[in-house]
């Protein structure tokens, strides 16, 4: 199984808030990276 890491060095408020960009901030990695991102 292939995994990639986020690290991250956002500073927000909340664990909800700093959740819910990190689910945006994949979605847009996805997005960018398509079919290459499990290659």
């Amino acid at each position: 199984m292939k995994t990639h890491r986020f690290i991250r060095s956002d500073l927000l408020i909340s664990e909800a808030d700093a959740k819910e960009l990190m689910l945006k901030k994949a979605q847009m990695l996805i997005d960018q990276m398509g079919e290459s991102l499990f290659n």
